[in-house]
């Protein structure tokens, strides 16, 4: 039948591709983990300490070879059969699996940071005092799986854990941060506290093995509120709400007003060139791609492992056109990988990766004679927002055309009180505008909207068109 045999010449092209491996051009992979050690129960650990094993530093990991998609199709469709596709654990599973077997889980994106032997330091501590205390090193991305927010992470991995135990973790601006969700936890939220006040420039390293310190030593809480008084210890928090007597003020203000007079002339003088700020902020967006671009590889692992389970060939047309689509979103999505070098290159992975699990959702819930739910849209304005969005009117600033897009929360607020939407920015002409703004024949993202303004963005990728519309 013709779905068939499109299928069948489809997985034929990619079966000529080499298995992608991360970290090199034209590659990309799956990253694994390997950890043992046992969980504690409650405050302290009633189980003897077991050695502890600590992944190795970031391996050349592997992804599935297109052939194995590729053997696993065509065996299917020979023999007629579909094997029942098993639901992928979440990342917060994958996450709680591995704090199962060791208390300190460490992304690769971090594993320069928090090198094998500290990380099998920390375990050893947190096990063999029985420390209530698990450790997460993971990047928070805004747009990300956890949009950013440390206590989204730990809140859905203490979900499937269950432990009464507190949390380390890493917030967006790389400081530590601590949440006890359960009673008889570790005082984690204390030691961050006390940690990031004392010890804000360390380095990551030092803070995460300073605040378990804090916990093992029985010192979080007095650290804690030593921190607050010290804060505290000052005219106007002995004074309350009072304000300082008239002269202080007027001999402050006076002070000030001398050194920023001086200080500015100095200034302009002799004002050297500002290159700390540029650099700053190019050292954080190369973060923030490096940290979104570990995710998105991963997803795109998954995605093609769920893949190498195709309908059998006796399925009816629209199942086997939806798991068509899905091939083709997931093999558009590696060839953007392939060649990303910007943010919105990475955007547009997710966006393809998001395609291909849908497309795939929507050809199991065909075979189970279900109707498939209706696909995620991304938000306009920045694909990397939270994927629950809605249908809005929107006229740019300055323009009399208006366009139906959607929006994210956020988003739709903004364009409801007549304010910009923050929106994925990228580099045209030697200045930072919306991705929007770039000419749609420069540009597949601005040509597509991320699919808010075409449909046919999977197409324009395959046919080699992602850094043009």
């Amino acid at each position: 039948m013709p779905a068939r045999q499109s299928i069948l010449g489809f997985l034929g092209s990619l079966s000529l591709a080499p298995a992608r491996v991360p970290g090199k051009p034209g590659t990309f992979g799956h990253l694994r983990r390997a950890t043992r050690t046992g969980p504690a129960r409650g405050g302290r650990s009633t189980r003897e300490a077991a050695p502890t094993s600590v992944p190795p530093r970031r391996a050349r990991a592997r992804r599935v070879p297109r052939a194995g998609v590729v053997v696993a199709a065509l065996a299917a469709m020979t023999v007629g059969a579909a094997p029942g596709s098993a639901t992928d654990p979440s990342p917060a599973e994958e996450i709680a699996t591995q704090l199962q077997q060791s208390p300190v889980y460490v992304d690769p994106t971090y594993e320069s940071a928090l090198p094998a032997e500290k990380q099998r330091e920390l375990a050893r501590r947190i096990e063999d005092n029985g420390l209530a205390l698990y450790v997460l090193a993971v990047p928070m991305v805004e747009g990300g799986t956890w949009n950013g927010d440390p206590e989204q992470l730990i809140g859905a991995v203490h979900e499937h854990l269950g432990t009464d135990r507190g949390y380390l973790a890493v917030s967006s601006y790389d400081s530590v941060v601590g949440v006890t969700p359960g009673a008889q936890g570790a005082p984690a939220r204390e030691a961050a506290f006390a940690v990031e006040e004392e010890h804000d420039s360390a380095p990551l390293a030092t803070r995460f093995d300073r605040a378990v310190a804090l916990v093992d030593n029985g010192e979080a809480v007095d650290a804690y509120e030593r921190t607050l008084a010290e804060r505290e210890d000052s005219w106007w928090w002995n004074n309350g709400s009072a304000l300082p007597p008239l002269s202080v003020v007027v001999v402050a203000a006076g002070v000030v007003l001398l050194v920023l007079l001086g200080g500015g002339y100095l200034f302009y003088r002799r004002r050297p060139p500002t290159l700390a700020p540029a650099v700053s902020f190019t050292n954080a967006d190369e973060a923030r791609y490096d940290a979104l671009r570990s995710e998105v590889e991963r997803e795109l692992v998954r995605v093609g492992e769920r893949l190498g389970e195709p309908p059998s060939s006796d399925q009816d047309t629209q199942t086997l056109a939806h798991y068509q689509r899905a091939l083709d979103a997931h093999h558009a999505a590696g060839r953007v990988l392939d060649g990303a070098t910007t943010l919105a290159d990475l955007a547009g992975v997710r966006v393809l990766v998001h395609t291909a699990e849908d497309e795939l959702r929507a050809s199991q819930y065909r075979r189970e004679g279900r109707k498939p739910p209706a696909p995620r849209r991304h938000c306009y304005f920045n694909p990397l927002h939270p994927t629950e969005t809605k249908r809005i009117v929107w006229r740019e600033l300055g323009s009399s055309r208006t366009m139906r897009v959607h929006a994210c929360v956020e988003c739709a607020k903004a364009v409801r009180d007549y304010h910009a939407p923050v929106s994925l920015p990228v580099r045209h002409e030697g200045r930072q505008v919306p991705y929007y703004e770039v000419p749609a024949d420069e540009s597949v993202w601005s040509a597509t909207g991320y699919g808010n303004l075409s449909d046919d963005m999977v197409q324009r990728v395959l046919r080699g068109r992602a850094r043009e519309g």
